[in-house]
């Protein structure tokens, strides 16, 4: 299914679903990242068909219970067990992970938040920490990309188990697509917010925002509006 969109858009979940009419599919492969799994969340959850999901990129959307689609403009988010995959298979294709450090940061302040997910955040966002480095440059160390692959996928267990937040919510504002640029924002208005994930950056700074923002300069990640064509005369319109 080429047609697979950001944000799973309903009408392209329906135009899926009409291959079932003369080939009695009971299964699908999602060979892909967050739009490829979305779409196949959004398909799983309408029908019985088994889910095997093989991810090639470190967000972990794999690992959630979690959809989010569109009807209309509209985002709509249901959680639901059946949304999980059957099988999850971890590859060594990899394209992204600032998303999934997200995840790991967002869920240690989660209005929902508990001491095991608390646990969880950090031994996620630890991993993350020590790999990307070696990951984004080849050549690409392997023993590194399974401790990238390791921290996603406990990333991706914090985010299904509990209620994403402030950063979550401007992030879809924006188009889903600049969380890397509002990262530092929400945490330096929270800087209090996830002192547990201070080990995790350890060697970047002695608080998580300012270790967060090094670490992100290793990365090279961009962290400006502007780098990713926003004009400033629409600010007022996003804000």
């Amino acid at each position: 299914m080429p047609r697979s969109s950001l944000k799973t858009p309903i009408r392209v979940t329906e135009q899926a679903l009409q291959f079932d009419t003369q080939r009695s599919i009971d299964g699908v492969v999602l060979l892909g990242g967050g739009i490829t799994i979305g779409l196949g969340k959004a398909l799983s959850v309408r029908t019985s068909w088994q889910r095997l999901c093989i991810p090639t990129t470190y967000t972990g959307p794999g690992m959630t219970p979690i959809l989010a689609e569109q009807r209309d403009g509209q985002k709509l988010t249901r959680r639901d067990p059946k949304i999980l995959p059957s099988t999850v298979i971890y590859g060594m294709i990899t394209t992204s992970a600032v998303n999934e450090l997200a995840h790991a940061v967002e869920a240690s302040y989660a209005p929902n938040m508990n001491p095991i997910i608390s646990l969880l955040a950090v031994e996620g966002a630890q991993p993350l920490a020590n790999g990307l480095p070696d990951v984004i440059e080849p050549p690409e160390e392997k023993d590194s990309q399974e401790h990238v692959l390791y921290g996603a996928w406990l990333s991706g267990l914090c985010l299904g188990s509990t209620d994403m937040s402030l950063h979550h919510k401007l992030c879809y504002t924006l188009g889903g697509s600049l969380n890397s640029f509002l990262r530092e924002h929400i945490q330096s208005s929270e800087p209090d917010t996830s002192k547990n994930l201070v080990v995790a950056f350890a060697e970047y700074g002695e608080d998580t925002v300012s270790a967060l923002n090094r670490f992100l300069n290793e990365l090279g990640v961009k962290r400006a509006l502007r780098d990713f064509g926003m004009k400033e005369e629409v600010t007022d319109k996003v804000a």
